[in-house]
């Protein structure tokens, strides 16, 4: 019987050898099943631009995305996995960041990628922003904290699936009076930058959903007046201000193109226009850079 014992734990050790030894003689085929490649789109962005970080695998689930130490969530596109990064509009230009690309394997976490990002300097203009004194009361309004939580909350969420289909269309067809990133002044003070697109057309002009998505806010509010926000799906909205009427309601589904309001001039606006914005994780990005180029 002892020997019996003996002979038994001998063999358990000898099969715990033999697949040891099957691991490490299989660990270079292994390493084949791990992410094949990272392909990063924007190491010369701009402020208000997106950074796109690819990895094309099966086993990218596994894979973790940084940009200057934050966290990036890769999500499911087709058959690769992407994460969005938005660079916020006060970059200091010629800054450099880093972003990388870490996986866990059975062999421990592996840096797949690492490499730079330099940020540009952007063209943006300077106009003295003028608006009427019963227009400036409107920043005091004592629902303006509330709407900005409500809508920062909007914002925040990360659905997993992508809705939004190919380039993003204008909301509506006209002049653009205000581009993204131009610096308001007043008092020689800056007050804020343009973190949107103002397009000016006539008042009762449709309003057309950007894309596919959700939803996620309609309603009045102080500053925006009439607004709505879609959320497009992995952490990718986008809003249109000011409308003197909606045609739409939180919860609904939208195609690109759908009417989704009218243009007006409510809440802190100086004429008729649509201010358009779009957001990455909460952070607002260029809209044109949408209407060229598929993410």
């Amino acid at each position: 019987m002892p020997n019996s014992r003996r002979h038994f734990k001998f063999e358990v050790r000898l099969a715990a050898y033999i697949v040891a030894l099957a691991i490490a003689a299989a660990s270079p085929l292994l390493a084949l099943l791990e992410p094949a490649s990272v392909v990063v789109c924007g190491q010369a962005a701009l402020p208000g631009g997106v950074i796109k970080v690819v990895v094309d695998s099966r086993h990218a689930a596994k894979a973790r995305c940084y940009f200057n130490g934050r966290r990036y969530r890769l999500f499911a596109a087709g058959g690769e996995y992407r994460a969005l990064i938005p660079v916020e509009v006060d970059t200091k230009p010629w800054s450099s960041g880093t972003v990388t690309v870490r996986y866990k394997s059975l062999f421990g976490d592996k840096v797949l990628y690492s490499g730079p990002v330099r940020v540009g300097e952007p063209d943006f203009d300077v106009i003295k922003l003028k608006i009427s004194r019963r227009k400036t009361k409107l920043y005091r309004d004592p629902a303006v904290p509330d709407a900005r939580k409500l809508i920062s909350r909007a914002l925040s969420k990360r659905d997993q699936e992508q809705q939004w289909r190919g380039l993003f269309i204008m909301p509506v067809s006209g002049r653009i009076s205000a581009p993204f990133g131009q610096r308001r002044v007043r008092r020689n003070k800056t007050l804020s930058y343009h973190l949107g697109m103002d397009i000016a057309a006539s008042s009762g002009t449709i309003v057309a959903a950007v894309n596919d998505g959700v939803v996620a806010v309609a309603g009045y509010f102080p500053l925006q007046g009439n607004a709505i926000i879609i959320n497009h799906g992995q952490g990718v909205f986008s809003a249109c201000y000011h409308m003197s009427a909606l045609a739409t309601r939180e919860g609904l589904s939208v195609k690109k193109g759908d009417a989704v309001g009218k243009v007006g001039s409510t809440g802190i606006s100086t004429g008729p226009h649509v201010h358009w914005s779009m957001f990455i994780h909460g952070v607002p990005v260029n809209p044109a850079d949408w209407t060229r180029m598929v993410y």
